[in-house]
């Protein structure tokens, strides 16, 4: 059997917080003589004390602006953050996702690609790729060229 929820009027959520507030009550006397949770009476009156219990229109603007506010949190993070990258705003797009690739989970990737202004869909196919030929053939050269640097400095050759 389903338990039915029972609903209060703001007039009754109002009279229930004055027991408390003007005649001295605590929140557990109060709550258990008018038959209600006492976390439910305490949230009442956090509510009250903030002005929002019997004002509909203030209630719905709070709501909307905390859920604003938890949908943000994200973007926002990543706004924050973005610095770390650097000139990677200005650079192509295969940059864009090594950056992204490089930051190891650390912010969402769905904020990333929005502040970075590239597809989804790109990414994940970016990922997907395999290694160019040319890509391979540079990063060997670099090694190479890296180790040639090592043995000069070493022998201390110059030019």
């Amino acid at each position: 059997m389903e338990k039915k929820r029972r609903r209060f009027s703001d007039e009754f959520k109002i009279e229930a917080v004055k027991l408390v507030m003007e005649q001295g009550l605590s929140i557990a006397d109060a709550a258990r003589d008018l038959g209600v949770n006492g976390a439910v009476l305490g949230r009442w009156k956090r509510t009250y004390e903030q002005g929002l219990l019997g004002d509909t229109v203030k209630r719905r603007e709070a709501d909307e602006l905390r859920r604003l506010q938890k949908e943000n949190r994200p973007v926002a993070s990543g706004a924050r953050h973005i610095k770390k990258g650097g000139g990677v705003l200005r650079e192509g797009v295969a940059v864009k996702y090594a950056w992204m690739e490089g930051q190891g989970g650390l912010y969402p990737v769905g904020a990333m690609l929005r502040l970075l202004g590239v597809s989804r869909s790109g990414y994940y196919d970016w990922r997907g790729r395999p290694e160019s030929r040319r890509s391979v053939a540079n990063r060997k050269l670099a090694g190479k060229i890296r180790d040639l640097r090592e043995t000069n400095k070493r022998l201390r050759v110059y030019g």
